[in-house]
């Protein structure tokens, strides 16, 4: 499963997206962190496997007059 979090994304912060979803939330202005889980079969619990970063964040203002 991939959960996303971020500023912007109110009440659907920390619901599961797929990867449509990602694609497009990628070409946004905001930053926005992906988490992908996996459930353990013999634990049951909850693993991350990989954290990423989405989105372009905010605007570079370096070199701007």
């Amino acid at each position: 499963m991939t959960y996303v979090d971020g500023d912007r994304l109110g009440r659907h912060t920390g619901q599961a997206k797929a990867t449509s979803d990602l694609v497009e939330m990628d070409h946004d202005d905001d930053e926005i962190r992906e988490y992908v889980v996996e459930v353990c079969q013999g634990c049951s619990r909850n693993h991350m496997t990989v954290s990423l970063v989405l989105g372009n964040g905010p605007p570079d203002l370096v070199g701007r007059e």
